[in-house]
């Protein structure tokens, strides 16, 4: 089922060590505390995709809202181009400019890879920490900038179920060691392309905008592509 995964669905997906006594477990562990206490969380983004062959990388501009444990609402584009909603029920993507969604229901996800695969577009925000270690392995962490100032690090992270790697070589977090906030993501693939997503102006714990998880869909040729495009 996985072949029917668009890798456009990777666009919501939503993370070094510097000189410190500390050891990158440690450091990840602090991160992971920290995360788990985000109810809502508001940062501008700037997405990334660097593809095979392509000379330049493709670059957007965008806002991610996440409310815990796992609905966010990702757009890129002014206007809108591409708009990505988690709720309860479903993750919904939806192109305004085309009328053009697709509908993806967690009650047709059966395959244990797509769940896998659902799973990584929440690496960015665990909500538990054991959960967190059980899905990725720490391979790595390196430093991003000098300890005198704000001290970047980065994790390299690899998927520990063998189904989502298949799919999804690596992840590496870049986090704020002092503040412990995220600072971006970057997810290598299989096929030798890397999608980024750097953020700025984070907001933590303000009001959320409920209506943020709605689209109105009115219009919209809508398929479901787990449901053989029905």
């Amino acid at each position: 089922m996985v072949r029917y995964l668009p890798a456009k669905i990777f666009i919501c997906l939503a993370l070094t060590l510097c000189q410190t006594s500390e050891s990158s477990p440690d450091l990840l562990d602090k991160w992971l505390a920290h995360q788990a206490k985000i109810e809502h969380w508001h940062a501008d983004v700037v997405q990334i995709r660097h593809i095979k062959n392509l000379t330049r990388p493709l670059r957007q501009e965008g806002e991610l809202w996440f409310i815990k444990p796992n609905r966010f609402r990702w757009q890129l584009g002014t206007p809108v181009r591409t708009l990505a909603v988690r709720n309860a029920e479903q993750l919904v993507i939806a192109y305004p400019k085309l009328k053009q969604a697709e509908k993806y229901p967690f009650a047709n996800i059966t395959d244990p890879a797509m769940r896998q695969i659902l799973l990584l577009l929440e690496v960015g925000f665990p909500s538990d920490a054991k959960q967190f270690r059980q899905q990725y392995t720490l391979l790595n962490s390196e430093p991003l900038t000098p300890a005198a100032d704000n001290p970047v690090i980065e994790f390299q992270l690899q998927p520990a179920a063998v189904l989502a790697r298949k799919l999804l070589d690596k992840v590496s977090l870049e986090v704020d060691t002092s503040s412990m906030q995220l600072k971006a993501t970057h997810l290598y693939f299989g096929d030798g392309s890397v999608l980024t997503n750097e953020f700025h102006n984070a907001q933590y714990n303000v009001p959320f905008p409920k209506e943020k998880l709605d689209i109105d869909l009115s219009g919209y040729s809508i398929t479901e592509p787990l449901s053989g495009g029905k």
